[in-house]
């Protein structure tokens, strides 16, 4: 199998429907056994019959054999990932013709995808990540990285990432609600961002007057219902919780957000400060505006991979490698700064309109109130209406608007929802199905005699489930949750929530007698 794979269609670029599905069908059909499987998951294997493989899930596959003027290989890259193919799906139905139909529609969203990366003036004979390619093509050599860092900075910085922000203040359903997302909200964050190359860093537990970046450790006092402050707690989850002495790590804009709209203090035991130099260039405005500007007038899948990639160059700020080494654009003070002047932006429109919203979304928010003063526009960083309608917020990132369908899978949807509990109006639970392949990585874990299988994957919501803030009154029934009453909901205290998730933690830990 090995051999037929590698030598069919020389000199072709070669690419899989879903590349983890593949390699999982692959192994098993040459009978990997389980410590083999764990070898490549770690990325290389060399097999007895004289085949290197090498595999990165959910990116890439290369197979090589011999040496010399002998040698062969070939790369494969996947077509199952975001800007490449809408969505993959699996039955079970495992026939020859329904494993050609997806290798069609592999072969044709990869050409494509070569027709969009000749668009971006990127090689058309390599596909697997159009992020690394842009990077690589475009020889960002000038872009600064962690090297560019005080270590300490870097360490407190990395610390202080908390991931996207998805919360819900209240819950239930909506017959009007308005659902506002930023314009490219990383892209545009991470344009103003000055170059640390050209300044300098000074370390005191006062801010720096002329600083633009900074990062501090310290403690936070803050008691107002709605506020940005991301806190992680228990199993590294989010929450905008409200006391004293609150210890967490501040970048210099959350310090003067802060500040600025009166929500609270922070005390500061250990800052960091950057003083840029009166020339200083934002080393990513140019990339960033041009990406911006070719999606303004894409459309399609090339729209779709130009967002890959200037949300892939953020990522990349913040990329950590499987061997824990870091990634060659990593920087963590330019990644967590984009990530919380994102949730600043977001945070301020709400304050700027006296409104607590339904719930924060990453980089937009939900509100039933319609006259909300937003510059709406095409414009970079500016904000757009995603949605509008009858809206189900049944709890934090599980929120649904009537008419927004998207691609088929396990996401929520509002008629399904609505349908469901109509049906069955006094269940507590409701479940949403799909066919999924059993990977290397799931095979390990669930059983190795399912390797290359597929199996019904269950995403249930249920009603009432909601951890991130207090609800004293919540809906029980899945008719409670579309009745039409609001549910409010109030911030947790911080010392409260601590003991809770410490003792909860605790007795999961304690040994099974």
């Amino acid at each position: 199998y090995i051999g037929w794979i590698l030598d069919s269609y020389p000199n072709h670029t070669k690419v899989f429907y879903d590349l983890d599905a593949s390699i999982a069908s692959l192994a098993h059909l040459i009978e990997l056994n389980e410590d083999e499987a764990i070898q490549l998951l770690k990325g290389r294997l060399w097999l007895s019959n004289g085949y290197h493989i090498v595999y990165f899930p959910k990116s890439f596959f290369a197979i090589d054999y011999g040496g010399g003027v002998t040698r062969r290989f070939a790369n494969f890259a996947n077509m199952n990932q975001v800007g490449y193919l809408d969505s993959v799906s699996y039955s079970d139905d495992n026939s020859p013709e329904d494993a050609i139909d997806k290798a069609k529609q592999a072969r044709d969203c990869a050409i494509e995808v070569a027709k969009c990366f000749q668009s971006l003036g990127l090689p058309t004979d390599k596909l697997a990540s159009p992020v690394a390619t842009f990077l690589r093509e475009r020889n960002l050599d000038f872009i600064p990285t962690m090297d560019d860092c005080p270590d300490e900075v870097n360490e407190l910085a990395m610390e202080a990432v908390k991931g996207q922000w998805f919360e819900s203040f209240k819950i239930g359903h909506w017959d009007n609600a308005y659902d506002f997302d930023l314009n490219g909200s990383y892209c545009s964050e991470l344009s103003k961002l000055h170059n640390i190359k050209q300044g300098t860093w000074q370390e005191s537990v006062v801010v720096a007057d002329l600083a633009t970046l900074g990062i501090a450790k310290g403690f936070l006092y803050v008691n107002v219902p709605f506020h940005p402050f991301l806190i992680k707690l228990g199993n590294d989850n989010n929450f905008t919780p409200t006391g004293k002495a609150i210890p967490t790590i501040l970048t210099l804009q959350e310090i003067q957000f802060l500040k600025k709209w009166k929500l609270g203090t922070f005390t500061i035991n250990e800052g960091h400060w950057f003083i840029p130099n009166p020339r200083n260039v934002p080393p990513y405005a140019g990339v960033m505006n041009w990406l911006w500007n070719k999606k303004a007038n894409s459309q399609g899948r090339l729209r779709q991979i130009v967002t890959r990639v200037y949300s892939g160059i953020w990522g990349r700020t913040l990329q950590t490698l499987s061997d824990s080494s870091f990634g060659d654009t990593c920087n963590p003070i330019i990644g967590v700064t984009t990530e919380t002047n994102s949730r600043l932006h977001v945070t301020e429109v709400c304050i700027q309109n006296n409104l607590i919203p339904l719930a924060i979304m990453a980089d937009g928010f939900i509100t039933d109130k319609e006259d909300v003063n937003l510059p709406i526009s095409d414009k970079l960083g500016d904000w757009k209406l995603s949605a509008k309608g009858k809206c189900i917020i049944a709890s934090s990132g599980a929120v649904c608007f009537e008419g927004d369908n998207p691609p088929e899978g396990l996401a929520l949807r509002y008629d399904d929802l609505v349908n469901q509990i109509k049906e069955n109006p006094d269940a507590t639970e409701y479940t949403r199905s799909k066919y999924s392949p059993v990977t290397l990585a799931l095979a390990l874990q669930q059983g190795f005699d399912k390797l290359g299988t597929i199996q019904k994957v269950d995403r249930t919501l249920k009603i009432g489930l909601e951890d991130k803030r207090i609800y004293y009154d919540r809906p029980v029934y899945g008719k409670d949750l579309i009745s039409g009453k609001v549910y409010e909901s109030n911030p947790w205290d911080y010392k409260t929530l601590s003991s809770l998730l410490n003792n909860h933690q605790n007795m999961n830990s304690q040994p099974v007698r």
